[in-house]
């Protein structure tokens, strides 16, 4: 009998939780209002991609320095067709490799250059990380950085985001900015990706 369970296991218990190991292969998030996220290492030294996906199938692209510093972005349409000219390129006058990994109680205030369908122009970010806590998602739990990031923009866009140091992800909390009220997820599950 105890061979029979133990052969079983995993067909009766949840995938075990991800680990940094598994970026290359991807780690999915889905959180609670139908987005999922699925984040991976790209090769590059530093860089970590992330498809996410909204539940009514559009989505976009993310390029993450550090898997916490926004490279770029890029809006995805439900059949899948990326819009090259709706890219947002932020450029940090540095290689991916060379930005601050999170530090929890740290901050960091940079100037960044913008690169997008407007043209060139720069916008700083004001980064600020709290104390070390344990996120659970789903029956996982990680030590997290809570981070909240400030941009310079016409609408002081802000968003909170839990950076995962055992991932090297950071995973959004929420976003508000002047014309949009605060918009708050939270990740319901994670497992490592196929």
């Amino acid at each position: 009998m105890l061979s029979f369970l133990l052969l079983a296991g995993p067909a009766f218990g949840q995938a075990a939780c991800p680990v940094s190991g598994d970026l290359p292969r991807g780690i999915r998030v889905d959180y609670d209002d139908g987005t999922t996220e699925v984040f991976r290492a790209t090769g590059a030294p530093g860089v970590v991609a992330v498809l996410g996906t909204f539940g009514d199938g559009t989505g976009y692209r993310l390029e993450l320095g550090q898997g916490l510093h926004l490279l770029s972005y890029t809006p995805v349409s439900a059949d899948g067709g990326v819009d090259a000219e709706a890219r947002v390129d932020y450029d940090y006058g540095r290689t991916a490799e060379e930005l601050p990994v999170v530090e929890a109680e740290k901050r960091f205030d940079t100037p960044v250059r913008v690169t997008d369908q407007f043209g060139l122009h720069d916008q700083a970010q004001s980064q600020a990380y709290g104390a070390e806590e344990v996120l659970a998602i789903g029956t996982c739990s990680y030590r997290a950085v809570p981070v909240m990031i400030a941009y310079d923009t016409s609408n002081d866009y802000v968003e909170a985001l839990r950076f995962l140091p055992e991932l090297g992800i950071a995973l959004l909390n929420w976003q508000e900015s002047t014309d949009q009220a605060r918009r708050v997820i939270e990740p319901v599950a994670i497992r490592p990706g196929k």
